[in-house]
């Protein structure tokens, strides 16, 4: 069996069982395949789209992969991502349908974080009070960093993120990045590499768009900074905003209780504080 710590795309047997002990607790069901009432913030008109592409792909599904994937909130995302301009949407949900077939990212697993707890740092921490699951990665955590690992443990995160919604839950990923600033082993320039960047763009914009709501950046160094101007202009303005800059250094108590309640929030500041040293 993986230990707790791999980075892996599927929920692990452990994951599992805590996510269901979770939502049992918690009276929380999982987010149907096909249930458009269970979609909160969805309008008629999103939903009469939603219906109308899911007929247009139904002969573009081959596989039992592709069928898993045809659900209405992937749907209403490419619906969102191309600003309801419904042959946008398909094209692209095509696209990525093509993408998974080839990069099977359901399945996919870092091999480095199966034996080395200290090659990556990346996981699921819960869920915000709006029901979007949280994640929590830390740079200073994470000693092996190369263009591919970071897509690798991000595409993980992001399908492991889809097993997790929720019934009536918006959906989308709040991506708490620590990227220690303060600490010998955080963001350096060696992680200045444009292919960071380009990878991550990838991945959000054209393979999982909409999943991701906001990125809470902890501790970026001034070096970061200017691989944040380059990339910026090429960033869809909906896109760039969903960056929050914070210091480690500053009391962000409340404002993490305003969006992770009070037991999250105490933990995310907790490993914020921690990974600064």
């Amino acid at each position: 069996m993986l230990p707790l710590f791999a980075v892996t795309a599927e929920l692990l047997p452990p994951q599992r069982e805590a996510l269901d002990a979770y939502r049992r607790d918690f009276g929380l069901q999982p987010k149907l395949a096909w249930s458009p009432e269970q979609l909160p913030d969805a309008t008629q008109q999103e939903r009469d789209l939603i219906n109308q592409e899911r007929l247009d792909a139904h002969g573009d599904l081959t596989c039992d992969e592709d069928r898993a994937y045809c659900t209405d909130l992937m749907l209403l995302r490419y619906i969102r991502a191309r600003d309801h301009h419904l042959d946008k949407a398909y094209h692209m949900y095509v696209h990525t349908l093509a993408w998974r077939r080839q990069s099977r990212p359901w399945a996919l697993s870092n091999p480095s974080t199966r034996t080395n707890k200290l090659s990556s740092d990346a996981r699921i921490v819960g869920y915000d009070l709006q029901g979007r699951v949280v994640v929590y990665s830390s740079f200073a955590k994470s000693l092996e960093r190369t263009p591919e690992h970071v897509k690798t443990n991000t595409i993980c995160l992001m399908e492991k993120a889809n097993a997790c919604v929720n019934a009536g839950s918006p959906g989308s990923v709040v991506w708490v990045n620590h990227f220690g600033g303060l600490h010998k082993s955080g963001f350096s320039w060696r992680d200045c590499n444009p292919a960071f960047a380009w990878t991550a763009i990838d991945i959000f914009s054209n393979h999982y768009p909409e999943c991701l709501a906001t990125m809470i950046i902890v501790d970026p160094p001034s070096i970061f900074f200017g691989l944040w101007k380059m990339v910026h202009p090429m960033l869809p303005e909906k896109t760039a905003r969903k960056g929050d800059f914070i210091k480690s250094t500053d009391d962000n108590s409340a404002k993490f209780r305003s969006v992770f309640g009070e037991e999250l929030a105490a933990y995310l500041m907790h490993l914020i504080r921690q990974d600064a040293k």
